[in-house]
Parts: C-alpha cells; structure tokens; sequence
C-alpha cells in the first residue's frame, strides 16, 4: 500500500509509528464546530449577532506552523518548522473539497450557509468562515486530527484563524472513527 505524501512527511517528521494510519480519521467536522466558534468569539468579546455565512465545501487553508508553535511554544527555529510548512505543501496538493456539516442557527449565533462559491463571495461584505478537511496532526498524541477555520470579511485578509483539534470520542477507542472537538485555538496568522 503506498501511503500519501503527508503521512509519509508525518512519519519522518516525527518519528512517528505508523499506528496511528490505522485509525479511521474524521470524514467530517463535527456538527458542534459552529457552537465552539461562537463560544470562542463571545469569550473574546466579538460580537455573535451577526450573521456569518459557512461555506458549502471546505478550502485547502492549511497553516500546520501556527499549529507546530500552539503546541511547541515560540522557540521554534525557522529549521524546527521546515516539516510543517512540507506539510501544508503535501496537504494542499491531495486536497480534495468535501460538503461541510450545514449550520444550525441560533438567535444569539446566526449561521447561515452561503449559496454562493467563494469566487462569488470574495470581497464581498459578508462575513464568511472557510474551514478545511481535517487533517492528521503530528503535535499532539491527545488531539491526533484537526481541521482550520478562516473567518473574515469576504476572504480579505486579516482573517481571524482557528485550529479545531480534535480528538476520540470518549470513551470510544481512536479506531472507533468517531470524533468530538477537543478545544478551538485561535492562531496568530498574519494573512495581510
């Protein structure tokens, strides 16, 4: 079996034992993914009344170097980080775009899913959260997969950033193939 580049760049990376290909990685985002963010927001003291549009297909918006330094610390040498950014090359190449959970809307949090593409709705006014497929994340052994999160105003930059870590869900085994979010954590992207 000839395993994608992106394990194979895990497994050096790392040192890594091929154990953790045998669990069934996310096909998708939890369905909560929508409540974190807004929880998050609302901590931060942004404002949730707002409408914000979900994307229909997820986007090949990978930062694993953000991730590599939420989990390391900023220590990190420009050298510690060439394997993350050889990961975000690996995983935008296999990207393939996969339908996103739709959102449930609330009162004090509206969802709504957009019904343009993000061509369409590239500068526009709205405001629109781009996530990502979730992808294997070699940091963290509690937190073996996550997903990003783009919110911005129309993909312009100086979007706020989110690594949705997610983890087994409990108390289920990690080849059960079911997932729960562990923690959101916004990242300090600069995309400007």
């Amino acid at each position: 079996m000839k395993l994608p580049m992106h394990a194979l760049l895990l497994a050096t990376m790392l040192g890594c034992t091929l154990s953790r290909q045998a669990a069934h990685p996310p096909s998708d985002l939890p369905a909560g993914v929508y409540d974190t963010i807004c929880g998050v927001r609302a901590a931060q003291g942004q404002g949730t009344s707002y409408p914000i549009l979900v994307l229909r297909e997820t986007r090949p918006i990978f930062e694993m170097v953000a991730v590599q330094f939420s989990y390391l610390g900023n220590s990190l040498t420009p050298e510690d980080t060439l394997p993350a950014e050889k990961l975000n090359d690996a995983y935008r190449r296999d990207f393939k775009p996969r339908a996103v959970p739709p959102p449930q809307s609330r009162e004090d949090c509206p969802w709504e899913t957009a019904a343009g593409s993000y061509a369409e709705l590239y500068h526009s006014r709205e405001l629109l959260l781009e996530l990502s497929n979730p992808v294997e994340n070699p940091f963290s052994d509690e937190e073996p997969f996550g997903a990003f999160g783009r919110l911005s105003y129309g993909g312009r930059s100086g979007a706020q950033w989110y690594w949705v870590a997610l983890r087994p869900l409990r108390p289920l085994r990690p080849k059960s193939g079911h997932w729960e979010i562990a923690r959101i954590v916004t990242l300090d992207i600069s995309d400007g």
